[in-house]
């Protein structure tokens, strides 16, 4: 694994973090044997069984987050873009106000808040998220780093360009 030195942005102009293969497939086998021992169960006449097949979800998810541009994070000059299934945004650096590690319902985060200039979200909602969460956005996925080591890494994007 690489240090966030290696990703500074007085070292190089942009950089794209792909997610995990090994994560991703470990979605997909997960999913697949939680299915079939769903299947198994309803076969067996047991009803719980239908209630695995909410894993099922996690089977095309796996495969859609493989596919090429589907899900990434780049950060260059302009700013920063997020991607997850191909959802997602681009944010201006000079919109970010306030970048932080946030913790939802005991996972780590990066979580960050935009001006009020910007317009992306609901006013509402963006205040909502910070009262549950802390921030007004954030994403789970920090690509091989802890939240908060990716959080420092994008506060030195942030003030070289903003």
């Amino acid at each position: 694994m690489k240090s966030i030195d290696d990703y500074r942005p007085d070292r190089i102009e942009k950089v794209v973090f792909k997610p995990a293969i090994g994560n991703t497939l470990f979605l997909f086998v997960a999913s697949v044997g939680f299915v079939a021992v769903g299947i198994w169960m309803i076969v067996s006449g047991e009803p719980l069984g239908w209630l695995a097949m909410f894993f099922a979800f996690g089977i095309p998810m796996s495969i859609l987050r493989l596919l090429p541009g589907a899900s990434y994070l780049k950060f260059d000059q302009e700013g920063f873009t997020w991607r997850e299934c191909y959802r997602g945004g681009t944010y201006c650096w000079s919109d970010v106000t306030y970048i932080a590690t946030v913790r939802v319902a005991g996972q780590e985060m990066v979580g960050f808040n935009l001006s009020e200039n910007a317009s992306v979200g609901k006013v509402g909602v963006r205040r909502l998220n910070v009262a549950i969460c802390g921030a007004e956005f954030g994403f789970i996925a920090c690509y091989g780093m802890t939240a908060d080591q990716m959080g420092e890494l994008m506060s030195l994007w942030r003030a070289r360009y903003a």
